[in-house]
């Protein structure tokens, strides 16, 4: 059917059409996948007239994959019709399919916002189960005590992350340093001038040992923590990483790390048993935990992993850190 509908037009009306064979076939086989031929013969009614236990249904008003009123419905009509009385259905207001407050419910909109779950959607399930387990004593957990994290370590936004999270390390040390002079003193103020078609973001792909030797003009060292994929002691280099990240933090010293969550750089504010929290593009209030393990299996080839602390003092002007020694300006003969 497919190749009979394909042979219908020629190639120019094809690209008018913008129809496109691979695209084509790469849908059509994903629909005639088992998976996919499961899911849409599937009939949750039968599964949910089965259902004794108590129930607890929430649906978004702004649900965009559901109809929220017909899904409502047709939830509390297989709960009735299966004998069970003892259910809650609720929609609630301003709330997408995965229960984050939500503008449009646009799944286009999900990975633009940063609550994971609305807490109302939450208080909601906490007294829910509190009624239901019949626990006349239960408190609201306390508030964590965070012991391992940094206080108003935040993210310094630019179009090149690693500098944006420089940035914001020198900011937390309190060294003063202008955009100007950090992307200037580190190289990347030249780099990106290459082409005026050059991806500044790209330079975090460039071999980065200079650009932290140079920071050292600007009164900082860089601890680097790196390994490749392809290195046969990958997992243990992560593991040191994460021991060596959890003390630097204990002592005050700001980190950031690559792919914490997309092919960025982010800044580390504070760990917990399970990993790391983090700040970055589109999360500026902080994500986490990260598990220390996932970076195993982290999806770029490069796992790196930074400590800035403060350096010497700045090197007079004209003068320059070459390895431990200290290069003097050229002075030019009249």
């Amino acid at each position: 059917m497919f190749q009979e509908y394909s042979a219908i037009y020629t190639e120019p009306e094809k690209t008018i059409l913008g129809f496109n064979e691979t695209e084509m076939e790469a849908v059509i086989n994903y629909y005639v996948s088992p998976y996919v031929q499961f899911y849409l013969d599937y009939d949750p009614v039968q599964t949910l007239m089965k259902v004794k236990c108590p129930v607890l249904s929430l649906v978004g008003d702004k649900d965009m994959q559901s109809p929220p009123e017909a899904s409502s419905r047709a939830i509390e009509a297989a709960l009735k019709s299966g004998g069970n009385s003892d259910y809650v259905v609720k929609i609630l207001p301003n709330l997408n399919h995965l229960l984050q407050t939500a503008n449009t419910g646009a799944l286009s909109e999900y990975s633009t916002i940063e609550e994971t779950i609305s807490p109302v959607a939450l208080n909601i399930m906490s007294d829910w189960i509190i009624k239901q387990t019949n626990c006349t004593n239960c408190k609201q957990p306390a508030p964590v005590e965070w012991k391992h994290k940094l206080e108003n370590f935040n993210i310094d936004r630019t179009v090149v992350s690693h500098v944006g999270c420089l940035k914001s390390c020198l900011d937390f040390l309190d060294i003063k340093l202008t955009d100007a002079w950090l992307y200037g003193g580190t190289g990347y103020a030249f780099i990106i001038c290459i082409d005026e078609y050059f991806d500044g973001a790209a330079v975090s792909r460039w071999k980065k040992d200079k650009i932290h030797e140079l920071g050292r003009n600007l009164g900082y060292n860089t601890e680097i923590i790196t390994a490749n994929k392809s290195d046969e002691d990958f997992a243990s280099r992560v593991k040191f990483a994460w021991d060596e990240i959890k003390k630097a933090i204990d002592h005050g010293y700001p980190c950031y790390g690559w792919e914490l969550d997309l092919f960025l750089y982010y800044i580390i504010h504070k760990y917990d048993t399970t990993g790391y929290y983090y700040k970055g593009l589109f999360c500026q209030n902080g994500k986490g935990p990260k598990p220390w393990q996932d970076l195993k299996k982290i999806r770029s080839n490069a796992f790196e992993m930074y400590v800035v602390k403060p350096g010497e003092k700045l090197v007079q002007p004209g003068y320059a850190y070459k390895g431990k020694e200290i290069i003097p300006p050229v002075v030019e003969s009249e």
